[in-house]
């Protein structure tokens, strides 16, 4: 019995293009790492935030320069001594405010819908602070 199906020279070709492809993408299987490609690449940058996040922007040596220096000029003692865990506590209260405060700006200038943060962001924020522990006395 004849076969129904006509083929033609070009239906030939094309079975035989379609059956070579090889597949576009490696698929994952559970015994491979479970990072992998862009996934791994989100994964460090995410672990690179939170390293950022956790340092300080001033080193430790220039913070204990500038408190040296600030405490020289206002309290008129420049021989004062300070132990090592009260550089530390001081400089992670120092980052903690400054990050909170600059925040909370940043939450006044998308609120204002500007790209740029603006003194008066963080004036409105220490006006706001100033009179919400008013209230709390």
């Amino acid at each position: 019995m004849a076969s129904l199906t006509k083929e033609t020279p070009q239906s030939s070709k094309r079975s035989q293009r379609i059956i070579a492809r090889k597949p576009r993408f490696k698929t994952a299987t559970t015994s491979e790492a479970a990072f992998t490609g862009d996934q791994a690449a989100a994964e460090e940058r995410r672990q690179n935030a939170r390293k950022k996040a956790r340092a300080f922007a001033l080193t430790l040596l220039s913070f204990r320069t500038l408190v040296r220096q600030i405490t020289a000029e206002k309290l008129k003692k420049p021989d004062l001594r300070f132990e090592v865990e009260a550089f530390a506590a001081l400089q992670q209260m120092t980052s903690e405010f400054f990050v909170s405060r600059f925040s909370a700006a940043n939450k006044v200038r998308i609120h204002a819908r500007r790209s740029t943060l603006q003194v008066e962001d963080l004036k409105f924020v220490d006006t706001v602070v100033a009179n919400l522990s008013g209230i709390f006395r």
